[in-house]
């Protein structure tokens, strides 16, 4: 008689095959208690405290949602694209000591120190940046300041327009590098003088000339029209149509990304700690 005898032997486990257990699943996008870790060191580099979990990972699932978003919307952030952030990072960082106590947290993990700390900054940039330039998304808004820029060609004064077409209206004025603004004629909010984008535009223009183009904004499209004018400074009237509000369109369109906590305590947390946050409890 013979024993036979059936001997198994554990297969190795490779580096994808020790995926840590997920605490919430966006869309395609699984969170772990790693993902928790990092976010949480970080929070400790920058601020020196050591937030409460469901903070961290509130933070994470608004993070993945962009993350959603974005690849819905037929986007994405390519290697190139996080090769040319990590560089600009590292060549320009204000505070390089802090990206180096940043970078310590993830060690040798750089696929993790990319996807956590690099891309969800240039996702939030290509989201803004494609809401603010697809003009399908605007169309109200840009039907609303052609017919204000045909109307104070035509001589209305630009208030008045404003007025009828219930839009905003304000002033700007640009002196030696400072401006002040009455009334937020809504300039672009990236540039510290925003006088300086104006300037070449004042510059061919005398008081009482409309500018006969658009100006578009990254929140807003705009007509202006010179007031008074000299060397030193200038005073511009703007009328503004803002555009659709970048938040309304992507909690709508956001809507249909699914998200799971899937912690049962991590879950009864958030939802007793941000009772008031939009996605709780849909």
């Amino acid at each position: 008689m013979f024993l036979v005898l059936w001997v198994v032997v554990p297969r190795p486990v490779s580096g994808q095959d020790t995926v840590p257990p997920g605490l919430a699943q966006v869309g395609e996008t699984c969170i772990t208690d790693q993902d928790i870790h990092y976010r949480t060191a970080i929070e400790q580099v920058y601020s020196g405290t050591c937030p409460a979990r469901e903070k961290i990972l509130v933070v994470l699932i608004q993070d993945a949602l962009n993350r959603e978003m974005l690849r819905r919307e037929g986007l994405s952030v390519t290697r190139e694209d996080l090769d040319g952030f990590s560089r600009h990072a590292d060549e320009s960082s204000r505070a390089p000591e802090i990206l180096a106590r940043v970078k310590a947290v993830f060690g040798d993990d750089t696929e993790a120190y990319r996807r956590i700390y690099l891309a969800p900054r240039l996702i939030n940039q290509k989201l803004r940046h494609y809401h603010s330039r697809n003009p399908d998304l605007h169309v109200r808004s840009r039907v609303m300041i052609e017919t204000a820029l045909k109307k104070v060609s035509q001589g209305t004064p630009l208030e008045t327009v404003a007025g009828e077409l219930t839009l905003q209206y304000g002033t700007l004025e640009y002196a030696s590098g400072e401006s002040q603004e009455t009334v937020n004629p809504d300039l672009p909010g990236e540039l510290t003088h925003p006088g300086e984008l104006l300037k070449p535009l004042v510059e061919p223009l005398q008081p009482g000339d409309v500018y006969g183009t658009i100006i578009e904004t990254d929140t807003g499209y705009q007509v202006m029209q010179v007031v008074t004018k000299t060397p030193e400074k200038f005073t511009v009237a703007l009328i503004t149509a803002r555009k659709y509000s970048y938040e309304k369109w992507f909690r709508k369109e956001v809507g249909m990304i699914p998200i799971s906590i899937l912690d049962p305590k991590m879950d009864r947390a958030i939802r007793s700690g941000y009772p008031d946050l939009w996605w709780v409890g849909r």
